[in-house]
C-alpha cells in the first residue's frame, strides 16, 4: 500500500468496548467515486475474559464486509447466480421431514430446489416463490406423504396436479426449461 493511501485518525472509534488499543478500518473507492468501509479491526486484548474465558488473551483482528467487497467487483467477474427452478412447500410445520425428502429427490435430478421455511403454509409459499419467479411449487402435507406423492403447481399456467415421488424427476425434467426460460427477469 503506498504511503500516501494511509491516513492516521487518532480519533477513530469503533463503537465497540471490547477495544483496547489501535483501531483500524480499510476503506477503498467505488465506481462512482464514493469512499466505503471494507474492513475493520483493532486490539482487543481483554475479550476473551468478557464472553467467559478464564484469562486475558492478547489479540488483534479484523473483519471483512462480504458484500461490501463484491460491490467493488466489476459485475462481469461474478459468477451468474443460480436460477431457482422449484420450491417446495410443507402444507405444516409437521410436513418438513416429508418435504425434506422431497427436495432432495429434486435436486438429485439436477433442479435448482429451494425448501420454504418459513412456516407459513402454502399461500405464503405461493407467495414467496412469485415473489423470487420460482416457476414450480411442490407441495407436499399429510395426504401427500400417506401416498409418496406431491401437489405440482407450475405458477406460470396455474396448472396444478398430483405426482407420484417416482415419476416427479421424468416429468419436470421435460417441462421445467421451457418454463423457466418465460418467466426470467428482464
Amino acid at each position: 500500500v503506498p504511503r500516501d493511501a494511509i491516513f492516521l485518525n487518532l480519533s477513530l472509534g469503533r463503537g465497540v468496548n471490547y477495544y483496547t488499543g489501535l483501531v483500524f478500518e480499510v476503506h477503498a473507492t467505488d465506481d462512482d467515486g464514493f469512499d466505503t468501509q471494507i474492513c475493520g479491526g483493532g486490539r482487543y486484548d481483554r475479550l476473551m475474559r468478557t464472553v467467559g474465558g478464564t484469562r486475558d488473551v492478547k489479540a488483534c483482528g479484523f473483519a471483512f464486509g462480504i458484500e461490501r467487497l463484491l460491490s467493488l467487483l466489476p459485475a462481469s467477474t461474478l459468477p451468474a447466480p443460480e436460477v431457482v427452478q422449484a420450491l417446495v412447500i410443507p402444507v405444516s410445520p409437521q410436513d418438513m421431514s416429508y418435504a425434506l425428502h422431497v427436495a432432495r429427490l429434486v435436486r438429485a435430478i439436477g433442479m435448482q430446489t429451494e425448501l420454504d421455511v418459513t412456516q407459513r403454509g402454502v399461500s405464503g409459499g405461493l407467495k414467496l416463490a412469485a415473489k423470487k419467479h420460482i416457476p414450480i411449487a411442490l407441495i407436499v402435507g399429510e395426504t401427500e406423504q400417506q401416498s409418496h406423492t406431491v401437489t405440482v403447481r407450475d405458477l406460470t399456467t396455474g396448472e396444478e396436479y398430483v405426482l407420484n415421488l417416482d415419476n416427479v424427476g421424468k416429468i419436470l425434467e421435460r417441462t421445467l426449461p421451457i418454463h423457466t426460460d418465460e418467466i426470467a427477469p428482464l
